[in-house]
C-alpha cells in the first residue's frame, strides 16, 4: 500500500537535551504512520532552492563515537506550499569539493527496538509557505586517520542550497572522512520529515 504524502502542520524544533532525551527514549524507532494511495497530480509543484533556505538546528552525539546535525529546510515563499520527494541530495564539502562519503538511507527501526521494519519508498512531504521540514545525518568517528573534513554542507533541490559547519567544531562533532571503505565513511540518513522528532527517530 503506498503511503499519502505528509503536510507540515507546523514547524517544531528538538533542540539540545530534547534531541538527546528523544534518541535515548525513542532510540530511533521510525515516526506516525501514514495512509495510503498519493495522487502526485493534486500536490503542490516541487521545492525550488529560490524559495527555500537551509540552516543546522542541532548537533547530534551518540555514545559509540557517532555523531551528526539535524537540519532544517524551510519555505520562505509568502503564499504557495510545495512538495520534497523525501531523498535528500546530501553532499559534505571541503576545500578540495564533495567529500566521497558513502549515503545509507533509513527508514527502519534499529536500535532497542522488537523489531525491523522493511524499507519503503517513502511518499513526498508538503511543506506550506512559512513551515519547515528536517532532515538529519550522522556517522561514526575516524578511528585511524582523518583524510578529508567536511566544512559545508549541501543539499541539492533545482539548484544547491549550503550551510556551514562550525569551525573549530565547538558545536557538534568533527564530520570527518576516514578513506574508501572505513566504516567512518558512511553518512546514515533520513527522508526529509515534517518534524524535527521524526528525523531524528530513525537507525
Amino acid at each position: 500500500m503506498r503511503e499519502q504524502p505528509r503536510h507540515v502542520k507546523g514547524s517544531s524544533v528538538v533542540h539540545g537535551s530534547s534531541v538527546a532525551l528523544t534518541l535515548l527514549v525513542c532510540a530511533f524507532c521510525t515516526g506516525g504512520a501514514v495512509g495510503a494511495s498519493a495522487d502526485r497530480s493534486r500536490l503542490p509543484a516541487w521545492c525550488r532552492a529560490q524559495q527555500m533556505s537551509l540552516r543546522l538546528v542541532d548537533p547530534l552525539f551518540f555514545g559509540t563515537g557517532r555523531g551528526g546535525w539535524l537540519l532544517r529546510v524551510t519555505n520562505r515563499s509568502q503564499d504557495h506550499a510545495c512538495t520534497l520527494s523525501r531523498r535528500p541530495r546530501l553532499e559534505l564539502l571541503d576545500r578540495r569539493g564533495a567529500i566521497p562519503f558513502v549515503n545509507r538511507y533509513h527508514l527502519r527501526c534499529v536500535w532497542f527496538c522488537g523489531k525491523v521494519r522493511r524499507w519503503t519508498p517513502p511518499a513526498p512531504v508538503v511543506i506550506p509557505s512559512g513551515h519547515s521540514a528536517f532532515v538529519a545525518f550522522d556517522k561514526y568517528r575516524c578511528d585511524f586517520v582523518t583524510r578529508r573534513t567536511a566544512l559545508v554542507v549541501r543539499l541539492s533541490l533545482d539548484q544547491p542550497l549550503h550551510v556551514r559547519l562550525p569551525y573549530p567544531w565547538g558545536r557538534g562533532a568533527l564530520i570527518g572522512w576516514c578513506g574508501d571503505g572505513d566504516p567512518g565513511s558512511f553518512i546514515d540518513l533520513s527522508p526529509y520529515e515534517a518534524s524535527a522528532q521524526a528525523a531524528t527517530q530513525r537507525g
